[in-house]
């Protein structure tokens, strides 16, 4: 990659936005694509990946953010070759800045034959990696973000509401990390019994009890998403802890700060991750440290899409669903 020879504008620093951007998040899963010698490539499954020339060059260091360099109409990027296995934050760079796919009117999405994606922002997929497992980057890097941000120690207890993507990629990165005492929740027996397989210890039905009455969670990671959900945390959380809220709710909501007050609760809300998060989740993957196939519950063409969500409004059926438009 060719880094550039001037400055880049910190209005520019990809590490400073720390991707503030709303992510593609969607019920079925990321996308990883084969890089084509093509105008815009095609991919393999659904949400990221594509390529793009004439981009502005993105420096990607251990010990400093990465930052976009100048845009001006000739930077240039050296590619991947082609025929490169590669998978990508959701992120268009161009001359007017940045924008998102999944949450665009304007750029193809992950449910196009094509689309297309910054050079910069790919990254490749080891050798050997399956391009299914590597599919899931982006939403096990939303997990490890709110993860770290919960700054969690391996002896605290976490409680996880809500066994959906999100909440077993949080499951995943607690156990990832070390935490010795992983407890999750949720209504489905199904998603219960995955969340063992993804490291929780213990699981509890919040039909038949708040799991409040039992644990004393240092930390609660809301993973939910609807109205209400932080209102009765915060009610119910323990004195000191910290709650982590990763679930994104849509509509308007009520909190009685009260309840954070007299108990002096920290609460933590987060998005997504930032490119190094990202690439983190895929090394993690590669390398066996976490294991995401059993969270692949279904595969679909473009032609299914539409009925592999109606299937995953039944929380008792699905995880992750893949689509893979050439598949």
């Amino acid at each position: 990659m060719k880094l550039p020879s001037t400055p880049p504008p910190s209005s520019l620093n990809v590490f400073q936005l720390r991707m503030r951007i709303c992510v593609a998040r969607f019920s079925t899963c990321q996308c990883t694509a084969t890089w084509r010698n093509a105008p815009i490539a095609p991919a393999s499954s659904i949400a990221t990946a594509a390529w793009a020339v004439r981009i502005p060059p993105l420096a990607l260091t251990p010990n400093r953010p990465p930052t976009v360099s100048a845009i001006n109409s000739t930077a240039a990027t050296d590619a991947p070759p082609a025929g490169t296995l590669v998978t990508s934050i959701p992120v268009l760079l161009s001359a007017k800045g940045f924008d998102t796919i999944g949450y665009s009117n304007t750029l193809l999405g992950g449910y196009a034959e094509r689309m297309l994606l910054s050079a910069p922002l790919l990254v490749k997929v080891p050798n050997g990696l399956d391009a299914r497992h590597a599919a899931l980057t982006e939403p096990m890097a939303v997990g490890l973000h709110a993860v770290n941000k919960s700054n969690i120690d391996r002896g605290e207890t976490a409680l996880v509401l809500g066994c959906g993507p999100i909440g077993m990629a949080i499951i995943a990165a607690l156990a990832h990390r070390g935490v010795e005492s992983i407890v999750a929740a949720d209504f489905s027996p199904k998603r219960r019994e995955l969340a063992v397989t993804m490291g929780a210890h213990q699981i509890v039905d919040p039909a038949d009890e708040s799991p409040f009455d039992t644990i004393t969670p240092a930390v609660v990671f809301e993973a939910v998403g609807v109205a209400g959900i932080v209102d009765d945390v915060l009610r119910r959380a323990p004195i000191g802890s910290r709650v982590v809220v990763a679930g994104v709710c849509m509509q308007p909501d009520t909190v009685h700060p009260f309840y954070a007050i007299t108990k002096e609760i920290n609460i933590q809300f987060v998005l997504a991750y930032d490119p190094l998060e990202f690439a983190e989740s895929l090394r993690a993957i590669a390398e066996g440290e976490i294991n995401v196939a059993s969270l692949i519950t279904g595969e679909v063409g473009l032609g299914s899409v539409g009925a592999a969500f109606n299937d995953l409004a039944s929380p008792g059926e699905h995880c992750k669903i893949l689509v893979t438009p050439h598949g």
